[in-house]
Parts: structure tokens; C-alpha cells; sequence
């Protein structure tokens, strides 16, 4: 009678047991298969730093030029391009709040690659300084006004030393003499956290 009975328990602990190792069996799969299609760590290779914008009909390119997305002592998260012909820079406004605070941070950490997905399709819009400016062949060096980014595509190598990369849509409003004249157009290069 005993034996009948420990044959039973015996096997209902087997079936739950198997049961057990069958569900961490398929989440471990789940998670490889995530983390085979992560969006952000890529094969791809880290573009030349390349914008072009459209200026009266006629495309001027930029290039050379580094980005950075720093992290400043004020806890703000500043965005920079600079290079020959170009120079911008100002801090995100990541939470839609329309200031620049504390507040304006990665949800998780930045060693973490799905962090930049809130920059992906976002539009950043930024005012200019009087130290901003973009060299227009016929027009020289011209003030920035206003300038956005909207970021389409961010990627970080697998195999990367620490620079990502990313590649977008750029808007830049600069003063040529009297008149204000928006450029727009495409870029795509590294882009570098500094702390």
C-alpha cells in the first residue's frame, strides 16, 4: 500500500519538475531570440560623419565634423556637432517638458544599448547662440538661429570601442545678412558619450 502511494508522489514531483524545467527552458530561448533581434546592437559599421543640407537649391555637405552626446555637471545631457563649418551644441529636452533640467536624463544606464531608443523618432528642437554657426559657400559664416535633430536610426556595434552611431533628419535656421534662411536635409556619422 505504501509503495503504490510513493510511486504516485514520486510521480507528480517528476511531472511538476519537468514541468518547471519545460517554462525556464522556452524563457531562456525567448530571451536569446530578444536578444538576437535587439534593435540596437548591430553588425553594421560606424558611418563617416556625413550631413548635407539643401541651401537655395543647392546641396552643402559637411564633414569631419564629431558629435558627442555629454553629460555635464549640471546633470544635463548636452548634444554637440563640431568640425569645420559647423558648430552647434545645447542640452535635450527628453521628457517633453520644454525645459532643460535634471529631469532631462536615460532611463537606464548608458552601458545599456536599449537606453538610446528615446532619442529614435523624436524631434529635438534647440535655439541657437551667438557662437553657433554653419560656413555657406557665397554667404560665409552664418549665425544659427534655431536648429533640430530627429534622430531615425541609432545603432551600437557589437564590437564597438565605446563610439555609436546614428543617422537622422537636421533642420538649421541661420541669419544671411538681413534674411533668415532654413536648411534642411540628412546625417549620419558616430556620435560619442562623454561624461
Amino acid at each position: 500500500r505504501i509503495l503504490p502511494m510513493l510511486k504516485t508522489v514520486a510521480g507528480k514531483v517528476g511531472s511538476i519538475f519537468l514541468g518547471i524545467l519545460v517554462l525556464a527552458g522556452i524563457s531562456m530561448v525567448k530571451g536569446w531570440f530578444r536578444h538576437g533581434s535587439d534593435p540596437v546592437l548591430s553588425d553594421r559599421p560606424i558611418p563617416a560623419a556625413s550631413m548635407t543640407l539643401d541651401f537655395e537649391g543647392r546641396p552643402v555637405t559637411f564633414s569631419k565634423w564629431e558629435c558627442w552626446l555629454s553629460h555635464d555637471d549640471d546633470d544635463l545631457v548636452r548634444l554637440s556637432f563640431e568640425g569645420p563649418g559647423l558648430s552647434v551644441e545645447d542640452a535635450l529636452d527628453f521628457n517633453g517638458d520644454g525645459k532643460r533640467n535634471s529631469k532631462d536624463h536615460f532611463e537606464k544606464d548608458i552601458d545599456d544599448p536599449s537606453s538610446c531608443d528615446i532619442l529614435k523618432g523624436r524631434m529635438f528642437s534647440f535655439r541657437g547662440d551667438k557662437e553657433h554657426f554653419l560656413e555657406l559657400e557665397g554667404a560665409g559664416k552664418c549665425r544659427v538661429l534655431r536648429w533640430s535633430v530627429t534622430p531615425g536610426d541609432y545603432w551600437r556595434p557589437k564590437l564597438g570601442n565605446g563610439t555609436d552611431a546614428w543617422s537622422g533628419d537636421i533642420e538649421v535656421t541661420v541669419k544671411v545678412g538681413e534674411a533668415e534662411k532654413t536648411l534642411r536635409g540628412r546625417f549620419e556619422g558616430p556620435v560619442t558619450h562623454v561624461w
